[in-house]
This record gives structure tokens, sequence and C-alpha cells, in this order.
């Protein structure tokens, strides 16, 4: 299928989009020579569903036009839709939204129905063979819901005005689109938190209900919550229960506070982030429980354990994965408490980053007497040293270069089957890390037949750097990772020097690369567009995607930055997202 336009919210260019649309749409299903005069009328009086309405008239007209076999059926179908298209032309905004999903399912079924006459398939099969309504409808549908979104981001103000309830069944709506894959999420997600922030209501959908507890007793926890197994429709889910207590007016500050970070928690989506599906608060009231798929096969310790052989270092390249991915979130998600435990394997054994953000909520927004009794014990052991700081008037908090350091540790763990510094007690871990720039031994060789070899080393030792600033981004860690591969072309693990100390064993254009950063602002113009190279993905890079960028064949990138020889910085154009992928990976003709 061709690519999606976006359609403009200025009026004054609207019409002539609509326009284009169609000319996609006409050209995709080949119905180019179709008469469009129905078009020219319902392009400006239609403020919602224009191509649905034009594309369901059409298929109307392509029955009647055999009166032999224009059925009481079809009769009454066409004159079901057309009141439709009546009460569609005099719904407001509010109206519209409300109101989307059933009209998506009223387009559905009158399709179904028309499809299921008898008599009928056999006339649209002779009058016009070539055309795939189905295609052609839900392809209507997906510029409809774009056009949607840009009516929706205009009429903002009109929204607001609504009541609390109209504004709750809005998000609802406004959610599923969103999981829909909308081409303007962003957008509708962004009305989302202004309707939040305004009204001070909650979105339904960010509370499940029915969750089962299956279990009473936790069969897990840490020093903020406790985990117990549930069930939601069938599923099985982990419940981590907040262990938050205090005064109601501190807790209900916390619950605001919380439901504002999983409003951002909701929406992430990444094959190495454990996805959040929502809040229960009901079953342990008044605490509260974050929801997430049940894994079976636990954390990537536990994990390991069992599974001696696996790949570790294709685990620590799809933590970074999940790492980078949330680092170039727009607001920037920190995880703040990235180690072992709190990395979880799926089904597919793949590592699933648990718990980013939770630890600097709960630090951050909980009183005194609500704080954890363990809120650093057991967790200074992946701290960066600039965490142990004290700074009464302006406290110090995890940042994307204190997980980076943290991801080096996890990198340890994985690769060692200890935590860092297991040799020492929590004071003295402080004392070598803040004091003295100590960071873990060089492993022993029991690590190295895991995998780990000198460039990995190197780079965890650049992730231990002092200074924040000097620490590479994940990104950069990424990339890496990726360029320098574990194994030799038989599949043997390259060894790793234990007595090297030199820079030439990293090796990586890399660790030097440097670029315009300006390029990775808004999507270039049109014209800016012309000042760079269009290129082609030669063939699917199976990497959990470099810098968080995933290349699959055929994908159209546009080179922003070709200055390094070996790593390119490019923009995928259907989708906008930057990152560096490897330059040989691409197809220049």
């Amino acid at each position: 299928m061709s690519h999606m336009l976006p359609l403009s919210g200025d009026q004054s260019t609207l019409a002539l989009e609509r326009d284009t649309a169609v000319q996609k749409i006409d050209a995709e299903f080949n119905l180019s020579s179709r008469d469009r005069s129905r078009w020219e009328d319902l392009k400006n009086s239609m403020t919602f569903y224009p191509f649905v309405v034009y594309y369901v008239g059409e298929l109307f007209t392509v029955w009647t036009k055999t009166p032999e076999l224009y059925a009481n059926e079809v009769s009454s179908l066409r004159q079901e839709f057309l009141q439709h298209v009546r009460n569609w032309r005099d719904s407001d905004i509010t109206q519209t939204i409300v109101n989307h999903v059933a009209t998506y399912e009223k387009m559905v079924t009158n399709l179904q129905r028309l499809i299921a006459i008898p008599n009928i398939s056999p006339a649209i099969l002779q009058a016009i063979p070539s055309v795939d309504w189905s295609g052609v409808l839900a392809m209507a549908m997906a510029y409809d819901i774009v056009d949607l979104a840009k009516a929706i981001g205009s009429q903002q103000q009109t929204i607001l005005a609504a009541s609390d309830d109209i504004l709750l069944d809005i998000m609802d709506v406004l959610r599923s689109l969103i999981d829909s894959g909308c081409a303007e999420h962003r957008l509708l997600e962004r009305l989302i938190e202004k309707i939040v922030k305004t009204k001070r209501i909650w979105p339904r959908y960010l509370f499940l209900s029915p969750v089962l507890l299956t279990d009473e007793r936790p069969f897990g926890g840490g020093g903020y919550a406790d985990v117990y197994k549930g069930d939601y429709h069938g599923s099985g889910m982990a419940l981590k229960v907040l262990r938050i207590f205090g005064r109601p007016e501190d807790r209900d500050r916390f619950h605001e506070k919380f439901y504002g970070e999983a409003l951002v928690w909701r929406r992430l989506r990444h094959p190495n982030v454990l996805p959040f599906l929502g809040i229960c608060a009901d079953v342990f009231k008044p605490r509260l429980a974050m929801v997430s798929p049940y894994m079976e096969n636990g954390n990537v310790n536990m994990y390991l354990k069992e599974y001696a052989n696996a790949d570790r270092v294709q685990m620590i390249t799809g933590i970074a994965s999940g790492l980078s991915y949330l680092h170039a979130l727009k607001p920037q998600v920190i995880h703040g408490d990235l180690r072992g435990d709190n990395i979880l394997v799926d089904n597919n054994h793949n590592p699933r980053i648990a718990d980013f953000g939770l630890s600097t909520v709960i630090d951050s927004q909980a009183s005194d007497q609500m704080k954890s009794s363990s809120k650093v014990r057991g967790n200074i052991r992946w701290h960066a040293p600039e965490l142990f700081q004290i700074n009464d008037d302006h406290p110090i908090t995890p940042t994307a270069e204190s997980d980076t350091y943290a991801f080096a540790c996890v990198c340890f763990e994985i690769f060692t089957g200890e935590c860092p510094f297991r040799e020492f007690g929590d004071g003295a871990v402080i004392v070598h890390v803040f004091f003295h720039n100590r960071r873990p031994g060089i492993p022993t060789e029991h690590a190295i037949g895991r995998g780990l070899d000198n460039n990995i080393w190197r780079l965890m030792q650049d992730c231990w750097k002092n200074l924040p600033e000097d620490r590479p981004s994940m990104e950069i860690v990424l990339a890496r990772l990726t360029k320098f591969p574990a194994v030799d072309d038989n599949g043997i693990h390259l060894p790793f020097s234990q007595g090297s100390d030199s820079e030439d064993d990293l090796d990586s254009p890399l660790a030097s690369f440097e670029y315009d950063e300006s390029v990775l602002g808004d999507t270039p113009s049109d014209s800016d567009e012309e000042e760079h190279r269009q290129v082609r993905a030669q063939y699917s890079y199976d990497s959990h995607g470099v810098g968080h960028l995933a290349l699959t064949e055929g994908m159209s990138l546009e080179v922003l930055d070709d200055r390094d020889p070996d790593w390119w910085l490019v923009r995928d154009i259907e989708s906008g997202r930057h990152g560096i992928v490897p330059s040989g990976y691409l197809d220049l003709d």
C-alpha cells in the first residue's frame, strides 16, 4: 500500500489535501477513471468521514447499475447509510469523537451485510472485478481518522469545554485511535495530557478491572513493592503492589503523581520494555498495583541460572536497545534503578526492562513518612558516583548518564553471574566508587567464556567513566554493541585479552563519531530533503534495532550525515525517526 499523506488542519489547504488522498486511494485500487463529481460536493460539505461516505456511495453506485439485482436489501441498506451521513453532517467535534467507535462498527457491519447478500457478489465481480472494496474502505477510514485527528487538534478548546463524563468517553476513543496506529498519535496523546492537566480527571483505560488475585502470597518484591500473581481476562498478570504508607493527603498527592507517570508508561511500545497495562486500584485498596504480563522466566539473573548457555551478548544488546528507546522519548524516560532484578525475560527469551522510573517517582514524591525504609540499600552497587553526592538545595536525581553507568553494572552481572562489588559491604562500595573512583575488577575466565571480549569490556569501562558527560549515550552504546560481534565467522567467541589497556582494542569509529545535533530536530522540509540523498535498506538487519532505528528490507531512508565511513545518521522517511545505522546495510543505487 502506498504511503499515507498527513492531512493539514489548515482549512485553506484541507480540500486540496483531501483531493490528493482520494487520488492515492483511486490509484491504489485502479479507480482513477471514475467520475468524481460526487466527491467535489463531499470534500467541502462533510466535516467528518468524507472518504468513507464517498467510497461507500461509489459502492452503491456499482450495484445500482444492475437494476435486476437491485434487491430490497440493498435499498434498505442504502437508506440506512444515508441516515448515518445526515447524522454525521450534523454532529459537532465532541459528538463525533464519542461516537467514533460505533461509526466504524456501522461501516464494517454494513459492508459485511452488502457482500453477504446473495446475487450481489456476482454482480460486483462482473461490474468491476479488480476492486477490493474492503481494502478501499479500510484505506478511506484510515484517511478519515487522520482527518479527524487534525480536526481534534484545531478544536481543542471546544473539546475541553465538554463535561467530565464526555471527556472520559473522549479519552477512551483517543486511546483506541492511538493503539490502532493513528499517524497523528502524538497530537492525540498531547490532548489526553491536556485534559488530565486542566480537568484533573484520569482516563478510565488507566485502571483495569476486574483484576483477580490468584495467589494471596507474594512471589517477589523489593524495597517499595510486593509482587503477586493475578489474572486479567484469562491472562496471567504480575501485580506489583506499591508499599506506600502515610497520611491520606500524602498518599493522594503521591497517587496523582503516579497516575501522571503511568500515562507515559502506558503508551510505551518496545520489544525490550515490559508492557505496562494499567493500574489495579481496588484489590489492594488503598494501595495501588501496577499490572504487567507475568513472565514465567523471571528476571535475567534467574533465567541465566537455568539457561547457562544463553547468548549473553544478545541479552545485553536487547537491554541496550530498550534503554536507548526510553532515553530517546520526549519527554525522556529515565529508569533510575536498572539492575538484573528489574530486567525480566519473556517467553521468547528476550530481555524486558521493568520498573522504569518507578523509584524516581517514589523518592521524589513521597514524604519522609511514606518513603520506603530501604530507599538505597541493596541498589547502591549499580549507582553512578554522582548519585552519592549530598546537596540539600538541589537533590541529586538519576539521569540518562547514571542509567548508562548502571547498564555497565548489569553487563557485569550478566557475564559474571555476580552483582558488582559482591565482596564489599554497602559502606565500602560508596568509598570505592565515590571517593576512590574504583570500578568492578576484570572478570574471570568463566565470564570470558560467556561472550565477553575486549570491545565489550572497553565499552563497559566507557560507561563507568567518572564524569557523566564522558559516558556514551545509550544510542552509541547500542551501535557499538551491534558493530562488534561476540563471535567470529565460524561462530566461535572472540578472545578476551585481560592484560591489554590499549585504546587500539576498541577500534571503533563511533568512539569519536560526531555530528551536527541540529539535524535531530524537526522533520526536514521539502526544500531540505533535496539536500540529502535517499537510500533504501538492502536487507533485514536483525539486531533489536541499531540506534533505536530497526532496519527492514525496502525501507526508504534519508542520509543526514555520512562523514563516518561505516556509520551514518539517517531518517526513516515514512516514520520520521532518526538513528545511526551501518552504511554497509544500505543500497545506494
